[in-house]
């Protein structure tokens, strides 16, 4: 005896042959698996989407925008870091590491003037003077 699921019972089949028993999905339709990369093939075809850096193309507004950036988000999981998750990641990285290239070269100019003795730092101006008919050894 087989069975077979439906949607709201069960229904006995009894003496039939093995290939006429199939399965009917009966609930909302399976989701298609490459749907997502049709739609990315489609925003490269128009222009939308970077595949050099595989993210949505810099500068876009408007509905453009909405709909790439809502694929790129699907794509992209919550764990990555901040700078590979964002379309503008690469370039905002740059700018972040030259920032604190730029703020390290400050503070250690700052504590150098802090630490370090006024003697020390300025040895032109603290220098012996000579009048001007001595000689210089």
């Amino acid at each position: 005896m087989r069975l077979a699921l439906a949607p709201s019972r069960l229904i006995v089949f009894s003496r039939l042959p093995s290939g006429c028993c199939q399965t009917i999905q009966t609930g909302p339709p399976k989701e298609d698996k490459y749907e997502m990369f049709r739609k990315l093939n489609e925003y490269a075809s128009a222009g939308l989407w970077d595949d050099r850096y595989n993210k949505p193309r810099l500068f876009l507004f408007g509905k453009n925008r909405k709909k790439v950036y809502e694929l790129h988000d699907k794509m992209t999981p919550k764990t990555d870091p901040f700078f590979q998750r964002s379309p503008y990641g690469v370039h905002l990285e740059v700018l972040y590491r030259l920032s604190l290239g730029i703020a390290a070269a400050a503070i250690i100019c700052s504590l150098y003037v802090m630490l370090v003795p006024e003697e020390k730092r300025l040895k032109y101006k603290y220098r012996e003077k000579h009048a001007s008919g001595e000689e210089h050894n």
